[in-house]
């Protein structure tokens, strides 16, 4: 694999890792609005429609099964995990 191939590769993963962590940090923040009911935080923009908590438990999982899938070292458990949570 060239240089330029790796470098892609690896800004693709840093790209992937961070949108994941992103929209699961969101999920979190919306689900803990919901637990101890903060109103700005049951929404994605404050002073809209409030997200519900089963979507953002949707948005979490949508969140990690990406991230689960990158390919790693220990890859059984990792593979298994992802696959169950992408249809969710």
């Amino acid at each position: 694999m060239s240089d330029l191939n790796v470098h892609l590769f690896k800004s693709l993963r840093m790209y992937c890792q961070a949108s994941a962590i992103v929209v699961f940090a969101l999920a979190c923040l919306v689900l803990y609005g919901w637990t101890v009911q903060i109103a700005p935080l049951m929404s994605v923009f404050p002073g809209r429609v409030t997200t519900k908590a089963n979507t953002a438990v949707a948005l979490a999982s949508a969140a990690m099964s990406p991230w689960l899938l990158l390919p790693t070292k220990s890859r059984r458990l990792r593979l298994l995990v992802g696959r169950l949570l992408a249809p969710l």
